[in-house]
């Protein structure tokens, strides 16, 4: 309990302190890709469980882990390539 309100603290004091900079910058990206590219990343973000469950396997063709992952997932696959 004491490191959320840590945490909290801390945030705030960020956020009060940048708080010009945060503005320029949500105002940027909001620029660049809109309400709905902002609502489209929650949707994505809120429904991707991360980390994957281990029901999807890290092999394939792939060298890095997180590709191969990305891959079965984006594809709907459990099985190796």
């Amino acid at each position: 309990m004491i490191a959320l309100v840590v945490f909290v603290l801390v945030m705030s004091a960020l956020g009060y302190l940048f708080e010009e900079e945060l503005t320029v910058a949500t105002d940027w990206l909001v620029s660049r890709i809109g309400f709905l590219g902002l609502c489209l990343i929650l949707l994505v973000t809120d429904t991707l469980v991360t980390p994957f469950p281990p029901r999807y396997p890290v092999v394939g063709h792939c060298k890095e882990p997180a590709c191969t992952v990305l891959v079965n997932v984006c594809l709907g696959t459990r099985n190796s390539f």
